[in-house]
């Protein structure tokens, strides 16, 4: 049974250019099954040339720059966001 999955609404990505780097801002959708179903919204700011993802403030849509992190060359999440 599948408890718990993520998406993105591909038609909803903003693409940018900053410094030469291209950047991709997303909303990610987690769904989880507990004893009630749960929806976690997040967005985020993606470096397509480093991989960096880092959350954004969902009010300010400032980065929260203590939860960066790189994703792996091979992520799903980097190939579905900006390819």
């Amino acid at each position: 049974m599948t408890t718990k999955f993520s998406m993105i609404d591909s038609d909803n990505i903003r693409m940018s250019e900053q410094d030469g780097a291209r950047l991709a801002e997303f909303i990610l959708y987690q769904f989880e099954r507990h004893h009630t179903d749960i929806l976690i919204t997040q967005p985020y700011l993606l470096n397509c040339d480093n991989r960096e993802l880092v959350p954004l403030d969902e009010e300010t849509r400032e980065p929260i720059l203590e939860e960066i992190r790189t994703l792996r060359e091979t992520s799903p999440l980097l190939n579905n966001v900006c390819t």
